[in-house]
C-alpha cells in the first residue's frame, strides 16, 4: 500500500478500537451493528416484490435518521410522496441489475425529490456489498485522503468513481462497505469537520422552509394540521405555500417568504384568503400567517390593518455545521 493507504491503515486501526466515539451517534461499533440491522430491514422493504406496496409512512421511515440509520432527509419526504408513483419507478430503475450503474443514477435523479444522497442510499440497501453510500460529506473525506481526484461529469459519472474509491479501500483495509461507510463518517469528523456554530441564516431557498413546515405544522401554531394536498396547494389565482386546518377545523392559509417583498406579500396572502373563503371554506373561517425571515416595516405597517385576520411570523435558523448522518 503507498504512504496515504499506509496512514489510512494506521487510522483504521484506531478507528477499531473497542471504545471510539462519534459524534452524536456515540459508539462507533454499536452505531455499525444498527447500520447493519437497518439495510436488512430496508433490503426488504424495497425488494422488488414489495416496492409497489411502500407506503406514505414507510417513505417517511426511509428518510428517517433513527430508522435508515445513514442519513435525515424527511424535508423532502412531502416532494416525493406527492410524487410516490414515480418514487417507486425510480426505485425500480436503481435495482434494475440489468442496466448499468451509470445509466440507472442518471435516471433516477429526474425523479423530484430525488439527489443522490437518497438515490445512493437505496443503492447501498440494495446491495451493501456492491454499492457504498454518497454524500457530500463522502466525496470531500475521500478526496481528502486521495482516494478520489475531483469529481467531473454527470452524477452516474462520480458515482462509478465512488464505487471504484471504495472498492480499493474495502479491500486494502478488510472491511465491507458498510464498516468502510462508518469509518469514513468518523474520519471525516475527525479530520474536517469543526465544531464551531455558525450565527442563524436563513434556508436556502423558500421550498427548504415549506418542506420543513409540512413536516412540522404544530411549529407555526399549536392544533395545526395539512389538508390533503395542501403543499403547494393549487388554486385559479396561484399555489398556496401550505394550507392548513386549526384545531376548530377553520382554514390557515400559510405563504413563507424568504426575502423583503413589502406588502406585496401581503396581497398575494389575501388573494389566497378570499379564494378559500369564496371556493372551499363553505361556513368555516378563513384566516392567514405570513412567514419571513426579516423584519419589514411596510409589511408590518400593511399587517396592523388586517389585524385578526392575518398574523406574521419570524423565522431563524441556527445550523451547526455538520455532516454527520443526521443530515445529508
Amino acid at each position: 500500500m503507498n504512504e496515504i493507504a499506509e496512514g489510512i491503515k494506521s487510522l483504521f486501526q484506531e478507528y477499531e478500537h473497542p471504545e471510539t466515539e462519534l459524534r452524536p451517534v456515540g459508539n462507533v461499533h454499536e452505531w455499525e451493528k444498527k447500520r447493519r440491522e437497518a439495510c436488512e430491514k430496508f433490503r426488504l422493504l424495497l425488494s422488488p416484490e414489495n416496492i409497489d406496496k411502500l407506503t406514505k409512512d414507510d417513505v417517511f421511515d426511509l428518510l428517517n435518521f433513527d430508522k435508515n440509520q445513514s442519513m435525515e432527509a424527511r424535508r423532502v419526504a412531502p416532494r416525493l410522496i406527492e410524487n410516490i408513483e414515480a418514487f417507486k419507478k425510480a426505485i425500480r430503475t436503481l435495482t434494475n441489475e440489468s442496466k448499468n450503474i451509470k445509466e440507472r443514477l442518471n435516471e433516477a435523479l429526474k425523479t423530484p425529490g430525488m439527489g443522490p444522497a437518497i438515490a445512493t442510499m437505496i443503492l447501498f440497501f440494495h446491495n451493501p456489498e456492491k454499492y457504498p453510500f454518497w454524500s457530500r460529506a463522502k466525496g470531500e473525506i475521500l478526496n481528502k485522503i486521495g482516494a478520489i481526484d475531483e469529481l467531473t461529469g454527470t452524477y452516474g459519472d462520480k458515482y462509478v468513481k465512488i464505487i471504484e474509491a471504495e472498492k480499493k479501500l474495502s479491500s486494502g483495509l478488510g472491511a465491507d462497505l458498510i464498516k468502510l461507510d462508518t469509518f469514513l463518517w468518523w474520519l471525516y469528523q475527525k479530520k474536517l469537520q469543526p465544531a464551531e456554530e455558525v450565527e442563524a441564516i436563513p434556508f436556502k431557498a423558500e421550498s427548504e422552509l415549506r418542506d420543513y413546515l409540512s413536516l412540522h405544522p404544530e411549529a407555526i401554531e399549536r392544533g395545526l394540521s395539512l389538508v390533503e394536498g395542501g403543499v403547494e396547494y393549487q388554486t385559479d389565482v396561484g399555489r398556496i405555500d401550505l394550507l392548513c386546518k386549526d384545531e376548530n377545523g377553520n382554514f390557515v392559509v400559510i405563504e413563507l417568504k424568504k426575502l423583503k417583498e413589502g406588502d406585496r406579500a401581503l396581497a398575494q396572502l389575501l388573494r389566497y384568503m378570499g379564494w378559500v373563503r369564496e371556493k372551499i371554506a363553505e361556513r368555516k373561517k378563513v384566516r392567514g400567517i405570513l412567514i419571513t425571515h426579516e423584519f419589514d416595516e411596510s409589511l408590518d405597517y400593511a399587517a396592523k390593518e388586517v389585524a385578526g385576520k392575518v398574523r406574521l411570523k419570524y423565522y431563524a435558523v441556527k445550523f451547526e455545521l455538520s455532516d454527520t448522518p443526521f443530515e445529508v
